[in-house]
């Protein structure tokens, strides 16, 4: 890569910090590296940016969920404002303003937490991406979710867990360079086969002959004790 399209590649990426958990430094506290051509701040996630030390380019929502001290610091940055009862999540209507502002990269950091719903409709919205042509992945900074429709790659230290989980029915599922390597199977919704494989320490390879799938990556695999336990199990 020549250094003229890096830098172009660096005016594409869009950070969109969600209101879920965010720990930079977790495992995956990387994704979190600039530069980015623009931040937003979907609500709650604000906070996140002040923590930061980070300047939005935008905040998004109704604003219910951004403490009064947050409010304060970024009261000079643009809001756009929103009632609260909508028919799309903050998330989504930020990653749809990305999107309308040119970003061919987006990850949306806080997409992960105790809401259920919220963490799986973000994880979700990377098809919205995919459908786009852009690329994108969610993360807490512990944990990332990558959509998978053709092929993936993407390092690992050894022990690092990492699964694979349909979105309906896929075909010619196969992992190189995992513990547990696969060539072509088919999976089906609700199948557990691919849950906690793990990276080697080189690149990983995924590729998908038909279907949609979500690869989370997880914490390194945690070490036996003398008694053969697994600490944290």
């Amino acid at each position: 890569m020549t250094e003229s399209s890096a830098g172009r590649l660096a005016q594409d990426r869009a950070l969109i910090l969600a209101g879920g958990d965010l720990n930079p430094g977790g495992d995956e506290g990387q994704l979190l590296q600039g530069p980015w051509r623009h931040i937003i701040c979907a609500d709650g996630g604000a906070r996140h940016a002040r923590a930061l030390g980070l300047r939005p380019t935008l905040l998004i929502g109704d604003m219910d969920s951004i403490d009064p001290g947050t409010r304060e610091v970024y009261r000079d940055v643009p809001t756009l404002d929103l009632p609260e009862a909508q028919d799309k999540t903050d998330s989504q209507l930020a990653v749809e303003w990305a999107l309308e502002h040119g970003a061919g990269s987006i990850v949306i950091a806080g997409g992960l937490g105790s809401r259920f719903d919220h963490s799986l409709a973000n994880a979700q919205l990377l098809a919205c991406l995919d459908r786009r042509g852009v690329t994108g992945v969610v993360t807490d900074g512990r944990q990332a979710v990558y959509l998978l429709t053709r092929e993936l790659t993407l390092p690992g230290p050894p022990g690092r867990l990492v699964s694979v989980i349909p979105l309906g029915d896929v075909r010619g599922l196969r992992l190189k360079g995992l513990r547990w390597e696969l060539d072509g199977i088919d999976l089906v919704v609700g199948e557990t086969r691919t849950i906690s494989n793990e990276f080697t320490g080189k690149a990983a390879h995924f590729a998908l002959a038909a279907g949609m799938a979500l690869v989370v990556t997880g914490p390194l695999k945690k070490e036996e004790n003398s008694s053969g336990r697994v600490e944290g199990s």
